[in-house]
Formats: C-alpha cells, structure tokens, sequence
C-alpha cells in the first residue's frame, strides 16, 4: 500500500468513523519534509500544516478534534500495542 498524500488524508479525515478520522490526521502529521541525514528531528510539511490549519477551523468538531489529536500525537491509553498503552507489557 502506498502513503496517503496530504489532499487525501484532509479528505478522509472527514470520514464518518472516528478511528478513520484520528489514523488519517495522524498520518497527515507525519508527513515530514525530504531531509539529509544529518538532520535528526523531522520538519513537517508546510502543506500538511496548512491542511491540519484548515481542519482546526472545520465547523465539524469531530474533525477539528482529529486535527488536534495530529498535533498532540494523542494515543488512547487502552489502543494495543501502542507505545504508551499499560496493556504492551502483557502481550
């Protein structure tokens, strides 16, 4: 499967699901400028900010919050096998 790009994560961060919406604006905030490797920290892109900016002024408050989860990197405490979820160690 090929990376979303950033027209269709804005689009299908206005799908009807709420994990549909929170994975897509997620992997709109990782879409991260071409660096060289001496650059450790990523840069996002300009486009995707652009996009998570025209989210947070939706009048859709589902979609405003998945713009915010973007921002925060929000994870559930209970999502398996997440790096913060307290379930990881028992798996």
């Amino acid at each position: 499967m090929t990376e979303p790009t950033i027209e269709e994560c804005e689009i299908l961060m206005r799908h009807y699901d709420g994990a549909m919406r929170k994975f897509f604006a997620q992997k709109l905030a990782q879409i991260a400028l071409p660096v060289g490797p001496e650059a450790s920290p990523q840069v996002i892109s300009p486009k995707a900010l652009d996009a998570i900016e025209r989210a947070l002024q939706h009048p859709d408050e589902r979609v405003q919050r998945a713009a915010t989860d973007a921002i925060s990197s929000y994870h559930p405490w209970f999502s398996i096998g997440t790096p913060r979820s307290p379930t990881r160690c028992l798996l």
